[in-house]
């Protein structure tokens, strides 16, 4: 079986030290990375991994290729996150719903031995999972692989923290043996979510002649504990901060190679309230509507006008109305205009070159653009892509590729506005 591995170190580095220009590629292991999300509560207080309750944020992420991983050691486990035997983890698949990839989610559980030391088991976890809320026995895990919950695009899953046991003697009379729960000191759970790029998946024949698929994986891993005290600590002072806080830090998250171009735009005024507090994230249609109206007021130096009544009948947001108004957005059909479904990299180009033609510049015509894939660039978008390139507004994603379906960050428009601002203002 070919095999490849990137070491973690390399792989944080691809997450987080690329310097990129406006718009090129976004980093793959970001990407995917992005699209798993775990969430849970304890004590009525809601996490979204890796925040929690813990004296560091165990949450490790790292790139494995063709089934090569990069595993967590024992010695890593000085942080870890606490909660309740009880508590209910929900992971997501958040991906776009054109990708053909999944997510699987695996339980280990390290339980520690007489000598002190931590020995791992990929504990079969399928009957203590349900999916979309319907439970998942033993019945469909027959022969005990465990990991086998798929989630698509848009899928979630719901699992607990197993208790675990230790077991005594054999008890004739019950036909059981005796048992006792583990100390909560003893059992360290480390949760693993993989996710299975499909799209890039390879059909490899080994040396014997079975034919089977080869994907890319990427994935997370985060660690837990069932620590009562340190709950019930927390829970006493929940607004009391687990670790310094910067005053000078920004009220977003952005990727470092982004960090200086967002922050000045930012501060040149092209950032909307509605974009949240990642910016790392995929950036839906209302959040570029928003994002396009910003451009028009920072390069026209006015107020977009307000706009009538909603043409569209699953939103009334004042900002979409006025994108749609000038002509920077557009309805899905039926009525409808999508609010929180995803922009891609065409869509961009289009929109944002529809702000540049709304104050007074001109958009030439193109039958093609000088891309490879300039076949997968829709007919309507060409003129634009073509246009927003030749400025150097944005680029491709290597290989002469532009990528026109490939989704877009929020960080990433705010980058190709800013240069779009500094370019053609």
């Amino acid at each position: 079986m070919r095999k490849k591995t990137l070491s973690l170190a390399l792989a944080l580095a691809m997450c987080l030290g690329l310097t990129v220009p406006a718009f090129a590629a976004e980093d793959e292991t970001s990407k995917h990375l992005q699209s798993i999300t775990m969430t849970y509560e304890v004590g009525g207080h809601s996490f979204s991994s890796p925040s929690g309750i813990g004296v560091e944020r165990a949450w490790k992420m790292a790139y494995e290729d063709y089934y090569e991983t990069e595993e967590v050691v024992v010695e890593d486990f000085e942080g870890y996150n606490a909660v309740r035997q009880d508590t209910v983890f929900t992971v997501t698949n958040t991906a776009p719903s054109s990708e053909t990839g999944f997510i699987r989610v695996y339980l280990t559980i390290y339980e520690k031995n007489s000598d002190g030391m931590y020995w791992d088991d990929d504990y079969p976890h399928e009957s203590y999972l349900t999916r979309n809320g319907v439970f998942l026995n033993d019945a469909m895990d027959p022969e005990g692989l465990g990991g086998l919950v798929e989630l698509k695009p848009g899928e979630s899953v719901q699992f607990t923290l197993p208790m675990m046991y230790e077991y005594g003697e054999y008890n004739e009379e019950t036909g059981e043996y005796e048992s006792t729960p583990l100390p909560d000191a003893d059992v360290i759970y480390k949760v693993r979510l993989v996710k299975w790029d499909m799209d890039q998946a390879e059909t490899v024949v080994d040396e014997w002649g079975n034919s089977y698929e080869e994907a890319p994986t990427y994935y997370k891993w985060v660690v837990f504990k069932v620590d009562n005290s340190a709950v019930d600590s927390y829970l006493a002072n929940p607004e009391q901060p687990t670790e310094p806080v910067d005053p000078a830090a920004p009220a977003y998250e952005v990727s470092d190679w982004a960090k200086e171009r967002v922050a000045l735009a930012v501060e040149t005024g092209l950032a909307p309230e509605s974009l949240g507090a990642d910016y790392r994230v995929d950036i839906t249609r209302a959040q570029f509507a928003a994002a396009a109206v910003k451009l028009y007021e920072a390069m026209g130096g006015q107020p977009a006008q307000a706009a009538g009544e909603s043409s569209f009948t699953d939103t009334d947001d004042p900002v979409i109305l006025q994108a749609a108004s000038l002509g920077f957005v557009s309805g899905t059909g039926e009525g409808k205009f999508e609010p929180d479904a995803l922009v891609n990299r065409e869509q961009a180009a289009v929109m944002l070159s529809s702000v540049y033609a709304k104050l007074g510049g001109e958009i030439p015509a193109v039958e093609a653009t000088s891309f490879a894939d300039d076949g997968d660039i829709s007919g309507w978008a060409r003129s634009a892509v073509a246009f927003m390139n030749g400025k150097g507004i944005v680029t491709g994603i290597g290989d002469n590729s532009f990528g026109p379906k490939s989704g877009a960050s929020i960080e990433q428009a705010l980058l190709i506005s800013l240069k779009m601002f500094e370019t053609l203002k």
